[in-house]
């Protein structure tokens, strides 16, 4: 199966509807202003180096409002065009560039991941962070199915962390 490459538009719409069933599945939030991000936003796909074949759909933007670049993809572990390398291999590893607006400074990555995105309260809802310091990063989400993984600088991840905490 061939990867379907996403719009701005059509990732944002996707990002969208995940937030709001990773809410209903969690009664968690995850931080992101989409008010903004269909102003603010472009598309990113430029970013994206290497996506393998298990990836049905993706769609990559940025929002400069937030200095943070969102990328959305569904996954499948199972894949017709896979190499046994690629089928043996226990991780999904997605290769992209790290936004030039970041600069040299550190990168957080977050995962999060509905395994079952068809029923979501018969899937898991993971989350995880990594912290990149390279120009490449290699996005290695904990499971397959439908991802959202939010990519800043470490800087804005801490001062927005300060921030809701003096908000409290």
């Amino acid at each position: 199966m061939d990867t379907v490459y996403l719009s701005k538009d059509l990732a944002l719409q996707q990002v969208s509807s995940f937030l709001s069933r990773w809410k209903h599945s969690t009664d968690q939030s995850i931080d992101f202003d989409l008010a903004k991000s269909s102003e603010t936003s472009e598309d990113a796909s430029r970013l994206l180096k290497k996506v393998p074949s298990s990836v049905q759909k993706i769609g990559c933007y940025y929002i400069a409002s937030q200095k943070k670049a969102v990328v959305w993809f569904l996954a499948d572990k199972r894949s017709d065009k896979s190499s046994d390398k690629e089928r043996r291999q226990d991780t999904l590893q997605i290769i992209l560039e790290k936004p030039r607006e970041f600069g040299s400074a550190p990168i957080e990555i977050r995962y999060n991941v509905m395994t079952n995105p068809a029923d979501c309260h018969n899937g898991a809802c993971l989350s995880g962070i990594e912290i990149s310091y390279g120009s490449i990063l290699i996005l290695s989400p904990p499971a397959v199915g439908e991802i959202v993984i939010s990519i800043s600088r470490l800087e804005q991840a801490i001062e927005l962390a300060q921030g809701a905490n003096a908000i409290e």
